[in-house]
């Protein structure tokens, strides 16, 4: 491998491109980007991927659609590393994992995700990388020039396409390695753990489970507070160093009093040793924002770039230095001694330029800054970024679409109903973690998370160094994932996971690092976490009114009513009709109904027994009893009526469970 710069050098090529892009008429905050890795932590590519083979799938350009073009072909790139595969005729139907590539090339993940290579051989699995539509050498329309071309060529770029694209690539590969019986595990990172997600709530017949590290799924739509990722930013520099948090809080007001000097701009362009001068204040400001906020959505071990930050803030002594001096000290510390820092030439990747339409159609991530923050307090701006995107696109986004066609709102009462088999990894000092899940939903949409932990941490390779805690955290997500594989859980004759719940092993769901709450971590002393908003408290636990709402729903989906019957034991027998109930209010009145009957059980039931025998008698009380069939009537509702879908019952049917009750 050549010589590389220093390595945190290239830390903002890409990211600091980003804020080109959402700044227009009003300054406006970026959306930072959604990868497992850092940009200084990519590698140039001369490692050995001797194991790892390159195929293309003929792939369909539109899913959703029939018109003429829909039905264009592109050649999709994936990777395959058969070392660890037991095979598809193995009488164990040895694995599959699936990664599912993000917003970037997949040439470096079978070295950056070494998760899975250090993993695939006690699972015997086969490893999958599937590359992402628009990036690297999976791009339509012949060449990236075309595909992002204008809105109808880039249109087709999207998250719900892509999973489509996952699925006819997975199809293919049990096809063609008769694998048939191989269940399959998603797995993926930030924006490609939200994928990981979805994937897994779209196409449960495809994959068993998923493995998503990192995926903020809930920060669209307001479900999470707009300030949440820049409130851990401030809490991770905080906890590092009091003195480092209140220097950078400082040292806005101070960027502001030189700026509005005559040369206010050339004396902040010098003390910051900008490769260009500075043109604007937001040049700076912009540049500081992201530098602080990439140290902390990447702070893990063993240099964690915060500390390294605060160390040269706080390395220079205060009597022979100033505020800013420090914070270009803190610079120098996290880029490196080179020539230059700031405003410098930015290098447009296609992560950039692919990243930006994402943000700008669906991946709409409402990010603010709010008011207890080290950061100037600064409200999420839509209307100037939806200004930006219809300028640069031609198209506006849909900040709603997200929570429309995967859900997020209320989402402990909507997963719980249909979702498993998804563990929601997280480490609590990344910013995106603010919109994680971060508890566990049930048995088997399991929270794992730990304090220390940063973004997508547990998915990389592990190293001798690791502390404990996070070797502790991929020994649980291996061990819930052996659960998903074990002989319970699969079908014996088929790939296909049962729609039921399968419990994953209570051991695993008792582990420090993922099964307690936020609260019951501060009150452990193990984190000093801010609060997170009305959003988060929602994920933590269920409220009275969440209480509340499931109940009302559960009531809804348990009504019932009973078809109308003129044939019972007497043909003049009155009209059959149970109103529609819920079931938890049936229930209660049942329980009484029994108590009142057991009391009385000789008496009712003779009497009930000459209402049906006697013909005269049942016709009197025709004549007198009001139509709705009461509880007197009918002692007991049969459990089989309570678990009936609204649709009416036949007449043979009511009888039947009225005999039996």
């Amino acid at each position: 491998m050549k010589q590389q710069q220093h390595p945190l050098m290239l830390a903002f090529n890409l990211l600091l491109f980003l804020i080109i892009f959402v700044v227009c008429s009003t300054y406006s905050l970026t959306i930072p980007r959604l990868s497992p890795i850092a940009e200084w932590e990519k590698t140039d590519g001369d490692d050995d991927y001797s194991d790892v083979k390159t195929f293309y799938y003929n792939q369909t350009l539109d899913h959703f659609n029939y018109r003429p073009q829909s039905y264009e072909k592109f050649q999709q790139r994936y990777l395959i590393n058969f070392k660890y595969w037991g095979g598809a005729n193995n009488s164990s139907n040895a694995p599959i994992f699936a990664y599912l590539g993000a917003e970037e090339p997949i040439d470096n993940s079978p070295k950056t995700i070494g998760f899975l290579t250090d993993n695939a051989a006690s699972f015997n699995a086969l490893i999958l990388y599937i590359e992402h539509r628009y990036y690297g050498q999976s791009v339509p329309f012949g060449s990236r020039k075309e595909a992002l071309k204008n809105a109808s060529t880039i249109g087709y770029f999207n998250s719900a396409q892509a999973l489509a694209d996952y699925a006819q690539v997975i199809i293919h590969i049990k096809s063609t390695f008769n694998a048939k019986n191989s269940p399959v595990i998603v797995i993926g990172g930030s924006y490609g753990g939200m994928l990981a997600t979805w994937f897994r709530l779209k196409y449960p017949h495809l994959a068993i489970g998923a493995l998503a590290s990192s995926a903020p799924i809930l920060y669209f739509d307001h479900i999470t507070p707009h300030s949440g990722y820049y409130s851990v930013v401030s809490r991770d520099f905080r906890e590092a160093s009091n003195t480092c948090y209140e220097t950078i809080r400082k040292s806005w007001s101070e960027i502001k009093r030189i700026a509005s000097q005559s040369n206010g701009l050339s004396i902040l362009s010098q003390k910051f040793n900008t490769c260009e001068p500075l043109k604007q204040i937001n040049d700076l400001v912009s540049y500081l924002e992201l530098m602080y906020a990439s140290a902390a959505q990447y702070d893990r071990p063993p240099d964690y770039p915060v500390t390294v930050i605060c160390g040269g803030i706080d390395g220079i002594s205060s009597k022979k230095s100033d505020i800013l001096s420090k914070i270009y000290a803190g610079v120098v510390a996290f880029r490196g001694n080179n020539t230059c820092k700031v405003n410098g030439p930015v290098n447009i990747s296609e992560t950039s330029e692919g990243w930006r339409w994402q943000t700008c159609s669906e991946m709409v991530i409402p990010i603010g800054i709010g008011n207890n923050s080290m950061f100037e307090p600064q409200s999420y701006n839509y209307e100037s970024f939806a200004r930006y995107c219809k300028k640069k696109f031609g198209v506006a986004p849909r900040p709603h679409w997200v929570t429309t066609y995967y859900g997020g709102h209320d989402i402990k009462l909507v997963l719980k109903n249909f979702g498993s088999n998804i563990i929601f990894s997280n480490g609590l000092r990344d910013p995106y973690s603010s919109g994680g899940v971060l508890n566990s939903i049930s048995d088997t949409l399991v929270a794992v998370h730990t304090v220390n932990g940063s973004h997508c941490l547990d998915i990389l390779g592990a190293k001798e160094t690791d502390p404990n805690w996070l070797v502790e955290q991929r020994k649980t997500e291996i061990k819930i994932m052996k659960g998903l594989l074990s002989p319970k859980t699969l079908h014996p004759h088929s790939a296909v996971f049962s729609h039921q719940h399968h419990t994953i092993p209570s051991t695993t769901t008792k582990h420090t690092y993922h099964t307690h709450t936020l609260k019951e971590e501060r009150e452990e002393g193990e984190v000093k976490a801010p609060a997170r908003g009305k959003a988060t408290a929602a994920v933590a636990g269920i409220t009275e009114r969440e209480r509340e709402i499931e109940t009302e729903r559960e009531n809804r989906r348990a009504g019932f009513s009973v078809a109308t019957a003129t044939r019972g034991c007497c043909r003049s027998q009155p009209r059959l009709h149970l109103a529609v109930l819920g079931r938890a209010a049936v229930v209660r009145e049942l329980e009484e109904r029994e108590r009142k009957r057991r009391r009385r059980e000789g008496e009712l039931a003779g009497e009930e027994r000459r209402r049906c025998r006697s013909m005269s008698r049942f016709r009197h009380r025709s004549s007198t009893q009001s139509s709705p069939l009461s509880f007197t009537t009918v002692r007991a509702v049969p459990v089989a009526v309570l678990l009936s879908p609204p649709e009416l019952l036949s007449v043979a049917a009511a009888k039947s469970l009225l005999r039996r009750s």
